[in-house]
């Protein structure tokens, strides 16, 4: 496996960029504190931006942190729609789902409370003694994943019945869980960040970074971050996970948070995407080529 950064810019209108996907010629942009989902062409050039929550307690562009809604994962559930889902950290405040339905003529977007849904994983043995922290989500063949960050905990169940118990009160969506033991920096294990599926095989590729902090709620220093390939079936890793380098001159680490296939040149090469956040309120998009091989 081997991973190589092509370039790297700055997206100044984005706070805290925590998601991307892309669906057409187009990429969608979240922040874990931002109101807005943005959307850019192939030259992340901005092209429009789609409100997803209230901006009733937004200071200049961002959320404030005691009422963000934390939106940490997002993947797109086909070309028409986009999953977003808050990390769960706080309740209620960060227990929202948004649904973004993209159509000719413009967008819908339902806003959906979930608290009961995640208080149900809570319950979970895996969850015993353990935060909960959703940090990215990813979507196979009608199937979601999402990723818990401490104890990196893979929680699976299919889309169709998750929706259907959120808007028509079915039940809910039985659900798999399995723990992954990833990396570690100066005895700190790194944690899921952003998650994505390939598109014909039952893989996923993942971000994992280390932060120095104790807590799903408190920033720390960012130690690091790393990209690696799980499989589906056992939920190991493919090969040896690699520490993704500084794309930056004078070095320093970056938090990946998130990942997008951006083209696929073979079966086993592809173009990625990637998005960072300083904690700060700067946001990075980084390109790069992938290759399991």
């Amino acid at each position: 496996m081997k991973f190589e950064i092509v370039k790297a810019e700055l997206l100044e209108q984005v706070p805290s960029a925590s998601g991307i996907v892309k669906t057409g010629n187009s990429y969608y942009v979240a922040g874990d504190d931002s109101p807005y989902l943005f959307c850019y062409d192939h030259s992340f050039t901005e092209s429009k931006k789609i409100r997803i929550f209230s901006v009733d307690k937004v200071e200049g562009d961002r959320i404030t942190k005691k009422h963000k809604p934390d939106f940490e994962a997002m993947e797109k559930v086909n070309e028409h729609e986009i999953a977003i889902f808050g990390s769960g950290s706080k309740s209620p405040q960060r227990d929202f789902f948004i649904r973004v339905l993209l159509k000719e003529d413009g967008h819908e977007v339902k806003t959906n409370q979930i608290s009961a849904f995640y208080e149900k994983l809570k319950e979970l043995d895996v969850f015993r003694d353990s935060e909960f922290n959703i940090e990215a989500a990813a979507e196979y063949h009608g199937q979601f994943f999402l990723f818990n960050r401490k104890k990196n905990v893979v929680i699976k169940f299919k889309y169709e019945d998750f929706v259907a118990h959120i808007e028509n009160d079915a039940p809910p969506p039985e659900v798999f869980v399995a723990e992954v033991t990833l990396p570690e920096i100066n005895g700190l294990e790194a944690g899921f960040s952003g998650a994505t599926a390939f598109p014909n095989m039952p893989f996923l590729i993942f971000t994992a970074s280390v932060e120095d902090t104790d807590n799903a709620y408190d920033d720390g220093d960012v130690l690091g971050s790393f990209i690696g390939v799980l499989d589906m079936e056992n939920y190991e890793i493919v090969g040896e996970m690699q520490r993704i380098p500084s794309p930056n001159e004078k070095g320093g680490e970056i938090k990946v948070e998130s990942v997008a296939i951006d083209k696929i040149i073979s079966e086993k090469e592809f173009e990625l995407v990637l998005t960072t956040d300083s904690d700060g309120g700067d946001s990075l998009i980084i390109r790069g080529k992938f290759s399991l091989e």
